[in-house]
């Protein structure tokens, strides 16, 4: 199907070579945005809603985050094994959030606690705290921050986690029905569609639920994985991209229409991702910047004083992005750069298993 400019999203991706660097301008773009909106949240906590008065204009920006991960993370499903594929994941997040975990314990939290050090190291907290490395949020550090948040942010880790064990467990099962495999394409569509449509339904008036939430995530990440498996067929528009993206942000200020606004906004982040951009010179920050914004933003903001929104977001932007750096070249790149050492080891230990496993077949 080649509709408006007779090319489709697939067509546009083959021209890239692999290439994905307008989702690297996205993810940099993205995670910027959560420390501006952070900011004006935590400057202004009355409002919730960044600085443009009664408005949902950001919410856009944490399901554009799971799209992207969507679409991108399918690709590297198909391309890798199942075990290959889960230690890319875990390489990707772990290392750095465990940094950023350890830091705030034993750093930030150290010199920031109202409690005595060795109440404070010895505090049930400070170790519950290290749980954030395997997914299990907590929020807060003991005496740290008058009680308030260290890293809020983190709210989003469990979700992102469930996910990718959604596509394993896929994965999983289609090995063992062929029927299944055949009709993959199909039966996510069908799942983003029926599990979109049960949010609508289940609409509570009295405005139970936020805007943007865990579902929401869920759904932006399933709804770009669709995309993926339908982009030989989709088009691919730079004017599309723009209209959906407006379409998107119009649901999303309508609380009864916030769940249908992620197919949108789905779409327009694909695409936007797909656009030939130059290559970033720095690295890939957005990671960096997501984990460590966070806790720069309360120690200015709280320990410091810093109240006013544009100079807090002044201040923690450049702070973070330093952090981000560090975190770059010391942890996430120098395991990136062993990734395929790694997926070597994986395929031959996979062999090794299999070869044992032809010649005991009874186990």
């Amino acid at each position: 199907m080649k509709t408006l400019t007779n090319q489709t999203i697939a067509e546009m991706a083959l021209k890239n070579k692999g290439h994905t660097v307008g989702f690297d301008y996205l993810r940099i773009g993205l995670a910027t945005g959560v420390v501006l909106q952070h900011c004006a949240v935590e400057s202004n906590p009355a409002s919730n809603t960044w600085t443009f008065g009664n408005t949902y204009v950001w919410y856009f920006i944490l399901p554009a985050f799971f799209a992207l991960s969507g679409y991108l993370v399918l690709g590297s499903l198909f391309r890798n094994s199942i075990m290959q594929f889960a230690a890319l994941r875990i390489l990707r997040i772990v290392p750095a959030l465990a940094v950023e975990v350890f830091l705030s314990a034993t750093l930030l939290g150290a010199i920031y606690t109202s409690l005595p050090l060795s109440e404070y190291f010895t505090h049930i907290d400070f170790y519950k705290y290290f749980l954030n490395i395997i997914g299990e949020i907590h929020f807060t550090l003991p005496g740290v921050f008058k009680g308030g948040f260290v890293n809020a942010q983190l709210w989003t880790i469990p979700y992102e986690l469930k996910c990718y064990i959604f596509l394993i467990g896929i994965a999983l099962v289609t090995l063992k029905f062929p029927y299944l495999q055949r009709h993959f394409s199909v039966a996510m569509l069908l799942f983003a569609i029926l599990l979109t449509a049960r949010e609508l339904f289940r609409f509570q008036p009295d405005g139970g639920e936020l805007h943007v939430n865990g579902r929401s995530l869920e759904l932006a990440f399933l709804w770009a994985c669709s995309i993926y498996l339908y982009k030989d067929k989709l088009p691919y528009s730079r004017a599309l991209t723009v209209i959906m993206f407006v379409l998107g942000v119009i649901l999303l200020e309508i609380y009864e229409t916030r769940y249908l606004a992620i197919i949108p906004i789905s779409y327009a982040t694909v695409c936007f991702g797909l656009l030939k951009l130059p290559k970033i010179p720095f690295g890939d920050l957005s990671y960096g910047i997501f984990l460590f914004h966070y806790p720069i933003m309360q120690t200015l903001h709280i320990e410091m004083g810093v109240n006013n929104t544009l100079l807090l977001m002044a201040l923690t932007i450049p702070f973070s992005a330093l952090f981000a750096m560090g975190s770059w070249t010391f942890v996430e790149k120098p395991i990136l750069d062993r990734k395929n050492q790694i997926l070597a080891f994986i395929a031959d230990f996979e062999l090794q298993v299999k070869s044992a496993l032809a010649r005991n077949p009874k186990g």
